[in-house]
């Protein structure tokens, strides 16, 4: 077996267009390989550098998303449904965003006279909203269930009396503990987490916005992906950025570069037929 590095970056690939996004970005690129490189074993990713510069609240993963329904039988409305969605942006401030959802929200229920709906912090790790509607069913998205740490649910107390529901979780405004790189283009039967969404490397987020993220192969983490195909043949790298959850990121344009170690045999492969 014999062992190459070879050393990429988005800034040398052509862009492909992002039908999420609808816009052509370097986080969804086509890179070609100068060298075509064949009879592949395994390929590991060495090391990666990346400026980051994505909001933690997004449209395309529709984290910006907040919807409920409500009933106020004192007031005469039953089963009203509210989705609101608040302004994308990097929300390092728990009161900043809470803000913004009260605002939307605000606006939402504007025409319904009389009914109040208002989200605060509570002992400071946990979200409280406070509403005078008798039931409120909370539907499932990524700011309710894993930002703000609300758990789906129907919820409900006397006519009379001001509904009050705490989150079980703490809230969270740094969701993305993690990114993703997917070669869209390798015949690897290890392309896919355990939940099926589409994973070639995983990329621990551990710096913040603004910062470069740097990481590189060690005794402690090392990604090596196995190749299955025979035949296959490395000449181009068809690369997306994702998030934990499997959606395109809007990265600023931001190019960044990483090393793939290539293992493969110098001799073709020789299928034998009995």
């Amino acid at each position: 077996m014999l062992k190459t590095l070879i050393h990429l970056d988005s800034i040398d690939g052509i862009h492909n267009y992002d039908t999420i996004l609808k816009g052509y970005h370097c986080y969804n690129t086509n890179i070609n390989i100068n060298k075509p490189i064949r009879n592949i074993k395994e390929i590991s990713l060495k090391s990666l550098e990346m400026p980051i510069f994505f909001n933690n609240i997004r449209s395309p993963n529709r984290s910006n998303l907040f919807n409920f329904t409500f009933s106020n039988s004192a007031l005469g409305f039953y089963n009203i449904s509210i989705s609101v969605t608040i302004p994308e942006f990097n929300y390092n401030n728990i009161n900043t965003l809470l803000s913004a959802l009260n605002n939307s929200i605000s606006s939402a229920i504007i025409t319904y006279h009389g009914v109040t709906f208002i989200l605060s912090v509570t002992n400071t790790y946990y979200i409280t909203i406070n509403t005078n509607c008798n039931i409120i069913i909370l539907n499932d998205s990524i700011l309710m269930n894993y930002i703000l740490g609300f758990v789906s649910n129907t919820y409900s107390i006397g006519v009379l009396s001001n509904l009050i529901i705490t989150t079980t979780n703490f809230y969270c405004l740094n969701i993305d503990n993690y990114i993703i790189l997917y070669i869209t283009n390798l015949n690897s039967g290890s392309d896919t987490n355990v939940n099926g969404r589409l994973l070639t490397f995983k990329i621990p987020l551990n710096t913040i916005t603004g910062n470069i993220l740097y990481i590189g192969d060690s005794n402690t983490f090392n990604q090596t992906i196995s190749i299955t195909d025979p035949y296959y043949i490395l000449s181009s790298l068809n690369l997306m950025i994702l998030d934990r959850f499997g959606f395109p990121i809007n990265g600023g344009n931001a190019n960044f570069s990483f090393t793939l170690g290539i293992t493969y045999d110098k001799q073709p492969n020789i299928i034998k037929y009995k």
